[in-house]
């Protein structure tokens, strides 16, 4: 993840949407790490509950991908 290009574009303590998170790793690992707050949406929930017991306090979301609406800014 070196070398995020979009980091920049990102305030240290901004939202980031992860989009087929799955369990939260790698990804949502690395963004939490930073200090990012991660919205992760998977339709696997199985995934979800993997990722829910890893970060509680991280939101998950249980949706396809093509089909979310959430109204939020990320």
């Amino acid at each position: 993840m070196r070398g995020w290009g979009a980091r920049s574009q990102v305030p240290p303590d901004g939202a980031v949407l992860d989009l087929g998170c799955g369990g939260g790793d790698p990804i949502a690992t690395w963004l939490i790490a930073l200090g990012y707050d991660v919205t992760g949406v998977d339709f696997a929930a199985p995934m979800l509950w993997i990722a829910t017991r890893r970060f509680p306090d991280a939101r998950w979301v249980l949706a396809d991908m093509t089909m979310l609406s959430s109204g939020a800014v990320f």
